[in-house]
C-alpha cells in the first residue's frame, strides 16, 4: 500500500476526536462576542473581530466604558490556538487592559473552534464561548440602553 493510502486508512480507523486533533483549523473569519462573567461578578462584553488574516480588533465594554485594541496575532492551524504577537510587549494594548482587569496576560487563551464557528476564550474566570450570533444580541443590549432610560 501507497503511504498517503495506508495514512488515510488508518485516519479512517481512528475515532472523531483524533482525527480532528490531526485536522488543521482553518483561519476565523468575521466578529465573535460573548459575555465574561468575572469572578467580581461584573459583566464584561468581548467583541473579537477578525480585521486580517493577522490582525484583530478587540472591542470590550465594561462599567459602561468601551475599551479598544488592535493588536497582530497568529494562528496555530494544528492546535487551533491564537497567539497575540506584541503580547510580551510592555507597550501592548492587550496587555495593559488584561492587567487592567487583574488577568495575567500570559494565562489568557484563546482558541479557534472550527465546528461550530466559534472561539473559546479562558481567562482565570473560567472559559467563555464568542459566538458570531452573539455580536447581533449585544448590538440590541446596546442600542436599548442608549435609547431607553436608565434610571426611573
Amino acid at each position: 500500500m501507497r503511504p498517503a493510502r495506508t495514512l488515510a486508512v488508518a485516519l479512517l480507523g481512528l475515532d472523531p476526536a483524533v482525527q480532528t486533533a490531526l485536522a488543521f483549523v482553518a483561519p476565523p473569519s468575521g466578529e465573535y462576542c460573548g459575555i465574561v462573567h468575572a469572578k467580581d461578578q461584573t459583566d464584561v462584553g468581548v467583541r473579537f473581530k477578525i480585521a486580517s488574516k493577522s490582525d484583530a480588533e478587540i472591542s470590550v465594554k465594561v462599567f459602561g466604558l468601551d475599551l479598544y485594541c488592535k493588536e497582530k496575532y497568529r494562528l496555530d492551524p494544528a492546535t487551533g490556538e491564537l497567539t497575540y504577537e506584541r503580547l510580551h510587549d510592555p507597550n501592548s494594548c492587550v496587555r495593559d487592559e488584561f492587567r487592567n482587569f487583574d488577568q495575567d496576560p500570559e494565562l489568557v487563551k484563546v482558541l479557534r473552534v472550527p465546528g461550530p464557528d466559534v472561539l473559546r476564550l479562558r481567562t482565570s474566570s473560567g472559559t467563555t464561548i464568542l459566538a458570531p450570533d452573539a455580536c447581533s444580541n449585544m448590538e440590541e443590549t446596546r442600542r436599548r440602553l442608549e435609547s431607553g432610560p436608565v434610571f426611573a
